[in-house]
């Protein structure tokens, strides 16, 4: 498997690993065969990369350190502040906070106290 950039992609290569939206809604499962269509699609969801099944990296497991509910979770946080940044709109600094507190604690790169 590897991490591919969705410009590189073509029809033909196979999921190694299911595709999601920002919300965290399955597009694609692991498995499926890419058609342009779905490339397509992946651009205009800004998806811009995926894991594909490739023969010489067979030997290669890519460790997810960040479990996809947190992944998504922190993303959506992301996305709104950014969007109200954007509207010149008041932004909660807290929820951003806790969302890249959360994902650090997730990924073994801070420990919690207690």
């Amino acid at each position: 498997m590897r991490l591919v950039g969705v410009n590189s992609l073509k029809p033909g290569d196979e999921l190694a690993r299911p595709v999601f939206t920002a919300s965290g809604k399955i597009i694609l499962n692991s498995g499926m065969v890419l058609k342009e269509a779905y490339i397509e699609k992946f651009k205009q969801l800004g998806i811009n990369r995926v894991y594909i099944d490739d023969v010489r990296f067979e030997d290669v497991r890519a460790v997810q350190p960040i479990d996809i509910t947190t992944r998504n979770e922190v993303a959506k946080v992301l996305k709104n502040a950014y969007t109200k940044i954007h509207n010149s709109e008041e932004i909660d600094e807290y929820t951003i906070k806790d969302a890249a507190k959360k994902s650090l604690i997730m990924s073994g790169s801070i420990e919690t106290k207690g």
